[in-house]
């Protein structure tokens, strides 16, 4: 096993353990008994919280200081509301402290630009904090919000000079502030969709205070949630998003970027729904009057028409059918347009321009994507193939798609479109309760990941039913599954296969469960502490900072779609879990797993929002 390997098994064995606890209750317990064993497993998890919060104190880094308190106070809110504001106070002075600080030697060409949207714990913290009191959350976004970073906001909102020359690394320093900017401003609108749960009210007032610095896709995500509480303001709110949209100078590099894309998001969902709920089953249609459609369609053509280069012409083809519906008079000049500027870019963006036609075009069958898929590159020909497959069940016709893409010849991306196939054929099978016909499509699998994915989620579904001959089937495909997994991982998707193993063991067998996370942290240990030492000497790594493992590195949102399933587990033995968690040899590994176990008793599920490289979270 080479030392990269190491590292993600060290990773995904301690994630494996820190999501594997949830709040789901055993079917078998009456009403009164279920609410008595919540309220003392609850009480449990408040002990270890403030346990936790003692204990990181002591932690060296203020990035793990702050989001720990912070988490903490997330825990905190309903049982304690005072104490839960004091910790979001202390969080708030760790950023401020963090903030001051002479930043590190850059020791990445990258680091100093991401630097806040992968290290500063910051927007987690923040958007923590809004979801509960969105005036607090405004309130420390401003007090810990970097000088620098103050800077860029009001650098933003100057436009673009014309005709003014600027060196490659101005012009890069330029573009990497605005998109810091953009962050920023995207941040604050999410805390006014935060406040909509809250307060309409508050929450229209939030957003119109931000829209003096711009629009963002947060701002859509808030119209959406102001409308559920009320429907007049929602509509009153967009108005005025739409004004300012329609406002904005789209000119230039950078000048109306977010506003540009907020315009393509709104004709593009209003002329292809379809695509935007394939991606999201949460998917919710903003209804846009047409003769506003028409000026949003009208200003991006007059945009596009004006271009002078294809980097803004990068989301033509998607938009394309909303100009041929709001702007028909204008399509045959936006052909030649983009046209004229083809015949000016480099030729392997051309081709990949080319390439991506059929797959931005709705109207596109999924015949069509097949045979395009043929001359595409490796990337645009999965992209092509899971269209299609989407397009083929959306008419009911799985098993076509299924010998359609057995006639392709053989690819990595062949063999990754039919698991893709058999996974949405697995997943609708169960929802609609067809057991045996989900059980049938295991021998379809591909590979054996995707073979023990399907037979952990079919368990699940066996076991859902609740009668002790299906649980008997749940449990032997479970077993069968975990002969398929290697016990010690060498790769990312070995490490998933053991994830998807103890996620099913946690619902079904939960004993089982504890077997294998025991087995695996003595593993963990001797993983991190040799990844602890040869961060020492990697002043590249990413993971580790002054001998001590960065939070929000470690935790990684993708993992925390398990948490509903790994149930059971803490309520199934509270005392075992914490023995397990005293196996972790790293003091800092302790502190957050008792965070993370707390987290999953007490809140509806565990994870870190807004934890990602690039800081823009969308809940559509």
């Amino acid at each position: 096993m080479n030392f990269s390997r190491l590292y993600l098994s060290a990773f995904l064995i301690f994630s494996v353990f820190t999501i594997s606890f949830s709040q789901a209750k055993s079917a078998t317990e009456s009403k009164t008994e279920k609410t008595e064993a919540q309220l003392e497993l609850e009480k449990k998890a408040l002990k270890l919280t403030e346990q936790a919060v003692g204990e990181a104190a002591t932690l060296k880094l203020w990035e793990n200081r702050s989001l720990a308190f912070a988490m903490a106070g997330d825990l905190l809110w309903d049982s304690n509301q005072k104490r839960a504001k004091a910790l979001f106070r202390d969080a708030a002075d760790e950023l401020i402290q963090g903030a001051i600080q002479p930043k590190e030697k850059v020791k990445d060409y990258y680091e100093e630009f991401y630097y806040w949207q992968e290290r500063s714990p910051r927007r987690v913290i923040l958007l923590m904090i809004a979801s509960h009191d969105a005036d607090m959350a405004l309130k420390f976004l401003q007090e810990t919000r970097p000088a620098e970073l103050q800077k860029a906001i009001d650098d933003s909102k100057r436009p673009s000079v014309k005709g003014q020359k600027k060196s490659p690394a101005e012009m890069q320093k330029e573009s990497g502030d605005r998109f810091k900017a953009e962050q920023e401003v995207s941040l604050e609108q999410q805390f006014a969709a935060k406040a909509a749960e809250q307060d309409p009210k508050k929450a229209a007032k939030l957003i119109r205070e931000s829209l003096k610095k711009g629009v963002t896709m947060s701002a859509v995500t808030l119209i959406q949630k102001v409308n559920k509480k009320d429907e007049e303001l929602g509509k009153e709110l967009f108005k005025e998003v739409l004004s300012s949209i329609l406002a904005t100078k789209f000119v230039g590099d950078n000048d109306g970027r977010t506003e540009r894309q907020v315009a393509v998001y709104l004709l593009n969902q209003s002329v292809n729904p379809k695509v935007f709920e394939s991606r999201n089953e949460k998917f919710v249609k903003l209804e846009i009057e047409e003769s506003d459609l028409k000026d949003i369609a009208d200003k991006l053509a007059d945009f596009y028409l004006a271009a002078k280069g294809y980097d803004d012409f990068w989301e033509f083809n998607e938009i394309l059918p909303a100009f041929k519906k709001y702007a028909p008079a204008k399509i045959d000049a936006l052909k030649l347009k983009e046209k004229a500027v083809l015949e000016n870019t480099p030729e392997q963006m051309r081709t990949y321009i080319e390439g991506s036609k059929k797959s931005s075009d709705p109207n596109s069958t999924a015949e069509e994507l097949m045979e395009d898929a043929k001359n595409q590159t490796a990337w645009q020909k999965y992209n092509n193939y899971k269209i299609a497959v989407d397009k083929f069940l959306e008419k009911g016709e799985g098993e076509k798609a299924r010998t359609s893409l057995k006639s392709e010849p053989d690819s990595k991306q062949k063999t990754d479109a039919l698991e893709y196939l058999s996974t949405k054929q697995s997943e609708k099978a169960i929802k609609d309760g067809k057991m045996e016909e989900a059980q049938s499509l295991i021998e379809s699998a591909e590979t054996e990941s995707s073979k023990i994915g399907l037979m952990v989620e079919i368990a699940l579904g066996f076991e859902k039913k609740n009668t002790e001959e299906d649980h008997k089937t749940a449990v032997k495909l479970i077993e069968d599954a975990s002969k398929l997994v290697n016990n010690v991982p060498e790769s990312v998707e070995e490490g998933n296969d053991i994830l998807k193993v103890v996620s099913g063991y946690a619902l079904i067998e939960p004993k089982s469960a504890f077997e294998y996370l025991n087995n695996m942290i003595y593993m963990a240990n001797d993983l991190m502490t040799a990844q602890a030492l040869i961060a020492k000497y990697n002043k590249r790594n990413n993971y580790f900072k002054d001998g001590e493992v960065i939070y929000t590195q470690i935790f990684n949102n993708s993992y925390a779609k398990y948490s509903t399933a790994l149930a059971k587990l803490a309520e199934h033995d509270f005392g075992k879990t914490e023995s397990l968690i005293g196996q972790f040899q790293r003091q800092d590994i302790q502190i957050f797993a008792k965070m993370l176990v707390a987290q999953s008793i007490l809140k509806d599920k565990i994870g870190l929002e807004g934890n990602n490289q690039y800081g823009v979270y969308y809940s559509f």
